[in-house]
């Protein structure tokens, strides 16, 4: 049985591809991809993957939502066909210096999103003439120190390193225990209309 992951750690989606076949000879069953979810395009840093900008869009350093499409059916190719896994942030949107920084994606993205197709062509779900979070959606509270994570409150409500924090109720998670439900028959649909899940 091939249970073994391969961890494709910040890597393009066009890498991964053309990496398939030795990936499937060497006996991995799956590779584990970074978050798809929109981040800056230019960010080549492995930390811009897990600041989110919009739940919406898949776009990112490492490729667009017809890359990932294209991992997901070459993985699929080989026999046994490889899973794909997908790394997804889902307590905390981009620490990003502008004016109201709460406001996701802020008016300069959608601004982008009016001009440059490039979004529309990499939507997973929803309008993006419309914002998708605001200052309410969020917990309005300090960063966790280093004393506190043994505090289940802080650990749950509060900012790590400025990160906006969004309010559990937002997502629809309980933070006793969270379910992931699977997604069919769409390679990539989400499941719940704030959080994005892919089942491949």
């Amino acid at each position: 049985m091939r249970d073994v992951i391969f961890h494709a750690f910040n890597c393009k989606y066009k890498d991964i591809i053309n990496a398939v076949d030795k990936i499937h000879d060497a006996g991995y069953g799956a590779i584990l991809i970074p978050p798809p979810l929109y981040s800056d395009k230019n960010g080549d840093q492995w930390w811009q993957r897990y600041q989110p900008k919009d739940y919406r869009v898949l776009l990112s350093h490492l490729g667009g939502k017809q890359e990932l499409l294209d991992l997901i059916q070459k993985c699929h190719e080989t026999d046994p066909k490889i899973r794909v896994y997908a790394d997804i942030v889902i307590n905390h949107m981009a620490n990003e210096s502008r004016a109201q920084p709460l406001n996701f994606p802020g008016e300069a993205e959608l601004q982008k999103y009016r001009s440059d197709p490039t979004f529309k062509d990499n939507l997973l779900y929803g309008n993006l003439n419309e914002g998708l979070f605001s200052p309410w959606d969020f917990n309005q509270t300090s960063n966790i120190q280093n004393h506190e994570w043994s505090n289940r409150d802080r650990v749950i409500f509060g900012k790590l390193s400025d990160l906006p924090d969004l309010k559990e109720e937002i997502l629809g998670i309980r933070t006793e225990e969270i379910e992931i439900p699977l997604c069919a028959p769409a390679p990539l649909r989400p499941c719940n209309p704030y959080a994005a899940y892919f089942s491949a």
